[in-house]
């Protein structure tokens, strides 16, 4: 996976600033993506051991990525064997063509394989397009709320949990 970091910060990027770069001060958005959006940052990431990126393509080009990460959890995960999807992004090309479906799936299929009996994540309060593939297509619940920094711009996101032992969904 590290020779596919590059790759991978492109289209962490692209996919970060087309979804968030028109809700935020660019001042503060550009300080968020100068602190994470790095190769050596993401180098890091994929050396984690309680981590894991995951890939989605379609007809051989990058399409969608999550990084998963085990090991902590908030307090409103009562399970300590919980994975949470800490990143969850479809490139614009592809939305509406069933790739979000299938990372999800993806997601559920590589928890299930490592017994994480809990997946939780993170989304933004005003992030409405996710919330309702989260909530309505997948099942997942609100059970709390947390600080995300973009920059010096604290943001709401919501803390939302499903059972990995949920029948799959779409």
């Amino acid at each position: 996976m590290p020779a596919d970091a590059p790759g991978l910060l492109e289209l962490a990027l692209r996919t970060t600033i087309e979804t968030f770069a028109h809700h935020n001060d660019p001042i503060n958005f550009q300080k968020y993506l100068d602190e994470t959006h790095r190769l050596d940052v993401f180098l890091k990431e994929i050396a984690d051991e309680n981590a894991r990126y995951l890939l989605g393509d379609r007809d051989g080009k990058p399409a969608a990525y999550a990084r998963l990460r085990w090991g902590r959890a908030p307090d409103c995960i009562d399970d300590p064997a919980a994975m949470e999807i800490e990143k969850f992004y479809v490139d614009k090309p592809f939305h509406g063509q069933g790739v979000a479906a299938a990372m999800m799936q993806q997601c559920l299929d590589f928890a299930r394989e490592r017994n994480h009996r809990t997946i939780f994540l993170g989304v933004w309060e005003h992030n409405y397009r996710a919330i309702a593939f989260y909530t309505k297509k997948w099942g997942f619940e609100r059970c709390g709320e947390h600080v995300f920094m973009v920059g010096d711009d604290p943001t709401i996101d919501w803390w939302m949990k499903l059972a990995a032992s949920r029948p799959s969904r779409p």
